[in-house]
C-alpha cells in the first residue's frame, strides 16, 4: 500500500519527513502511555516505579525517531 502526499513547499521531502516522524512518536508516545496505564492501574507489576524507567522511555522515544528516519531514507529511496 503506498499513500502519495503531495505538499507544495520548498520543502516537500522536509515536510514529508516530518508528517512520518510526527506519525511514528504518534503512534511511540501512546505506547509508553499505554505501558503506563497498563503497569500502574491494571496489572500492578511496579515497573513504573522503578528507577530508570524515564530513561528508558526516552531511550524507546528515541529509538522510535532512529527507526522512523531510517524507514523513511528506506521508504523514499525504494
Amino acid at each position: 500500500m503506498r499513500f502519495d502526499l503531495e505538499i507544495n513547499s520548498q520543502f516537500p521531502v522536509l515536510a514529508k519527513f516530518i508528517i512520518f516522524i510526527g506519525a511514528v512518536f504518534f503512534v511511540g508516545v501512546f505506547w509508553e502511555f499505554w505501558e503506563f496505564v497498563l503497569d500502574r492501574y491494571l496489572i500492578h507489576s511496579g515497573y513504573s516505579l522503578l528507577l530508570g524507567v524515564y530513561e528508558d522511555t526516552l531511550k524507546d522515544l528515541f529509538m522510535d525517531f532512529l527507526g522512523g528516519a531510517f524507514g523513511f531514507i528506506f521508504i523514499k529511496y525504494d
